[in-house]
Order: structure tokens, then C-alpha cells, then sequence
């Protein structure tokens, strides 16, 4: 019994490591300038996989004042892994968008990486994994006050 209950672990670890590992994160870069939708941020042919990032993709916004000039705007709730805004690039979230970013990571930096601007109209924050928050609820659950 004590080597069916062993095995059983050992394959349930094996699963758990296999399911962890077949969801790899993509890098997916932001182009822009689809005519007719030049700033759609659910428009595949914005993106350079031609596929709407999801869950699993790390995000890149780049600039690109000198290629589309064309800067993405979310109008409704969208998913990423994580997004990095590069210097020069900018990311709209209209009133009826939200962003959530599924990454897991101890800081926000390693979640979301702004060296850009992120103009937020919208009354939702960005949505982050609980994780991005532990060392911040440690702190506030052992704080005195």
C-alpha cells in the first residue's frame, strides 16, 4: 500500500510539473496601424504573432512614432501574462477596459514594466496575480497601528 500511495505522488508531482511547464510564455510585440483599425488592441494583425495576446503572452509595447505611430487602446477586459512599455510608447485603457496581468512575481516590476505612459480612463485598476502583492499584504497583515 505504502509503494501504490508513493507512486501516486510521484505522479501526481510529474502532472503537476508537466502542466506547469507546457504553458510557456510568448513574447508578443505590439505593431499597430491595421488600416481601418490602426489602434484595436483586439485586432490580431496589431500584433506581431497575428494572434490578440493572452494569458500567456508577455506583452511589448514598443515605440513606434517612426513606424505606425499607432499606440494600443483596450476597450473592454483583456488578459496578458506580463507588459513591458517601452520608453516613447504609449497604452490607453478606455472607461469600458480593463487589463489583467496573470504573471506571478514579488515585485510589480517583474508584472508590469512602464517606461512609457499608461493613460488609465478607466474606474478598474490593472488587475495582478495575488503574488505581485504578497510582500505588501505581509507587511500590512504584521504591521502595528
Amino acid at each position: 500500500m505504502k509503494n501504490v500511495l508513493q507512486t501516486a505522488c510521484l505522479l501526481f508531482v510529474a502532472l503537476f510539473a508537466l502542466n506547469e511547464t507546457t504553458h510557456a510564455q510568448i513574447q508578443n510585440t505590439w505593431v499597430g496601424g491595421m488600416p481601418g483599425r490602426p489602434i484595436d488592441w483586439n485586432v490580431a494583425a496589431n500584433w506581431s504573432l497575428h494572434r490578440v495576446p493572452n494569458e500567456f503572452h508577455d506583452v511589448v509595447i514598443p515605440n513606434t512614432s517612426t513606424t505606425t505611430a499607432s499606440y494600443p487602446v483596450i476597450d473592454e477586459t483583456v488578459d496578458a501574462h506580463s507588459l513591458r512599455i517601452e520608453s516613447g510608447a504609449k497604452l490607453v485603457i478606455l472607461e469600458t477596459g480593463k487589463l489583467n496581468l496573470h504573471a506571478i512575481g514579488r515585485n510589480m516590476s517583474d508584472v508590469l514594466a512602464n517606461n512609457g505612459e499608461i493613460e488609465n480612463r478607466s474606474r478598474n485598476l490593472v488587475g495582478f496575480h495575488d503574488s505581485v502583492f504578497g510582500d505588501l499584504k505581509e507587511t500590512l497583515a504584521t504591521r502595528t497601528y
